[in-house]
């Protein structure tokens, strides 16, 4: 895509911000710290995959309220913005099978009649946000506060992850009063490979880090790749060497001669095939923990 036809694709998909149906707090103060640093992950040229922050805490604690003034803050820095509740599957169905709606040029009916429609026009919707070029967006996934990997008729909870557009690029975020959710992350982040999960995890505990503070450390690391890579070569979430050098500036940063023993070490095996620089990761949000 040249850099000529770039508006013109963006101006595409552009829909207006409508918080119509939301409990918007007019006099909202305060959280500027919050509102930045989710801006620092979350905004769209920040890389070109898909960005997916979590805002966790107690009911009443604000985290609806923070997203709507994130959302009003940038509602002309995405091209769409949705709102879509997820107190449980149908209610987030229902959410988006109404989101239809606000896109142009498409030829449903304003409303479903019966579960089967509500579904299809849910999974249009999908569809629509995955397309190629459509990657300024942002999704707000409201109260999703009941989750199970296993859809069923007796329990409310489901897998967020459903309904989660198939295509790496857009921007994800999540209210949520469970704190697994910041776990799924994690480990969605480190596409389940069972050896990148154990260093994390030994980092983890070896140092104290949370697992919000891990994320950071990781998508700081993976960015830097990303930047230092050559552009044939291609990352998709980076796994096992960003956990791998999380781990090492640790080390570095308790042991420089240790660090710098396993670096010799190395050399035995085979040859490098990336550089390690020894400065420390910036903090950049991926989950915040509202308090």
């Amino acid at each position: 895509m040249t850099k000529s036809s770039f508006p013109c694709v963006v101006h595409r998909f552009n829909i207006p911000l409508d918080l119509t149906a939301v409990p918007v707090i007019e006099e909202f103060m305060g959280r500027q710290n919050e509102l930045d640093s989710l801006w620092q992950y979350l905004q769209p040229t920040n890389s070109p995959s898909r960005k997916v922050g979590i805002l966790h805490g107690l009911g009443g604690m604000g985290k609806t309220q923070l997203a709507i003034r994130f959302a009003r803050d940038h509602k002309h820095d995405f091209t769409a913005i949705f709102w879509l509740s997820g107190k449980d599957r149908d209610t987030l169905l229902q959410s988006l099978s109404f989101a239809l709606n606000r896109l142009l040029g498409q030829s449903w009916d304003s409303e479903a009649t019966n579960e089967g429609e509500v579904e299809q026009r849910a999974r249009h919707m999908l569809r629509w946000l995955a397309l190629e070029g459509n990657s300024r967006w942002l999704i707000i996934f409201d109260n999703i506060d009941q989750y199970s990997p296993f859809n069923s008729a007796a329990d409310k909870g489901y897998d967020i992850a459903e309904f989660f557009p198939k295509a790496d690029h857009g921007s994800i975020l999540v209210t949520s009063r469970l704190q697994t959710l910041n776990l799924l992350t994690l480990t969605n982040r480190l596409d389940g490979l069972p050896l990148a999960i154990v260093i994390a995890g030994a980092f983890m505990r070896e140092t104290g880090t949370s697992i919000t503070k891990y994320l950071q450390y990781y998508q700081e690391a993976w960015s830097k790749l990303q930047r230092q890579s050559n552009p044939g070569r291609q990352y998709q979430q980076g796994n096992m060497l960003q956990t791998w050098m999380i781990s090492y500036r640790e080390i570095q940063r308790r042991d420089p001669r240790a660090a710098d023993l396993l670096l010799l070490l190395a050399c035995f095996d085979n040859p490098p095939k990336f550089q390690i620089g020894s400065k420390e990761p910036s903090q950049v949000n991926l989950g915040l923990e509202i308090a």
